[in-house]
């Protein structure tokens, strides 16, 4: 492989261990997460547990796919659709003035307001996406104990980023700008 193929299969194995791990946050978080879904989507909260259960599938199905090279393909196309979903919800909710809306989408149990910051990370994470639906499908060696690795850490530095951009002071300075 070469070292772009290899970056991107190391990408891939972020992405679909963020999508099972966000799936699993749902099914242990589920009245913070159907609130997130009723404020962000608008929705009467009786459709918002559906919603939850639907999109945490997705995003477990989206995660595994990503993980079979024969399904990478798939599961690259749906956590795309997955992410500009989401990235669309929160801009929608951003653009009408209701910052306060938590998106759920912190693996914490901190309530984290829009700003700056999840609209960037949805952007990352929707360009991730396209690299992926654009990128190589020979990834056959994606579960390489160093890919695996390579997946883990960069799952650690996004939670850390997060958790480090759930805490206030830092937010407001940094929505001041």
């Amino acid at each position: 492989l070469t070292v772009s193929q290899q970056i991107l299969a190391q990408i891939g194995l972020f992405a679909a261990f963020l999508l099972i791990l966000s799936s699993g946050h749902k099914w242990l978080q589920p009245a913070r997460t159907r609130v997130a879904v009723q404020k962000l989507a608008s929705l009467p909260l009786r459709f918002a547990k559906g919603v939850v259960v639907v999109v945490s599938l997705l995003e477990f199905c989206a995660g595994v796919l990503l993980i079979v090279p024969v399904t990478r393909y798939a599961g690259a196309a749906l956590a795309l659709l997955i992410w500009s979903v989401y990235f669309l919800l929160i801009a929608r909710a951003w653009a009408a003035g209701r910052r306060d809306v938590d998106c759920g989408c912190s693996f914490g149990s901190l309530h984290q307001p829009l700003g700056a910051f999840p609209l960037l990370r949805n952007v990352t994470l929707v360009a991730i996406g396209l690299a992926l639906v654009l990128g190589p499908t020979d990834v056959s060696d994606l579960l390489s104990p160093s890919k695996i690795l390579a997946g883990l850490a960069l799952l650690a530095l996004y939670a850390a980023l997060d958790q480090v951009m759930a805490l206030r002071p830092i937010r407001r300075a940094g929505e001041a700008i």
